[in-house]
């Protein structure tokens, strides 16, 4: 697998950061299963430092992958071209008349997925600078 599965609604590296955690989630959950049924077969203890190990390196690839996250936030933030992609510009709400009266928001799509990204970060434990 070249990258990891893309969750909807959120950037590419929020998806990573998500898989990552599932998988790391799925080996700890293993690992205690196999601990409990193996217990006696002389492996286990290698089989539970191997998964331990594992772990950790999702972590600090988790890490790598937050990290990749903000700076890239910072810098688009930064450049004042980017910057604009993440603004509302005109008005915020509208009535759509030919679609029935449905109210429309008018917020940039690069705004919609950085809200969803900082929201989806913060439920997983991350710390979102302000």
């Amino acid at each position: 697998m070249e990258k990891p599965p893309q969750s909807a609604n959120v950037s590419d590296t929020v998806s990573a950061i998500i898989w990552s955690r599932q998988l790391s989630q799925k080996i700890s959950s293993n690992m205690k299963v196999a601990q409990s049924l193996f217990a006696d077969i002389s492996t286990i203890a290698k089989f539970s430092t191997d998964s331990q190990d594992l772990c950790k390196s999702i972590k600090i690839y988790e890490s790598q992958l937050f990290d990749k996250w903000i700076n890239s936030i910072k810098k688009a933030l930064a450049d004042p071209n980017e910057r604009q992609k993440y603004e509302m510009s005109g008005q915020l709400m509208d009535f759509d008349y030919e679609a029935g009266g449905l109210l429309k928001v008018n917020y940039s799509e690069k705004l919609v997925t950085l809200t969803k990204d900082a929201r989806v970060l913060g439920e997983h434990g991350f710390n979102i600078p302000g």
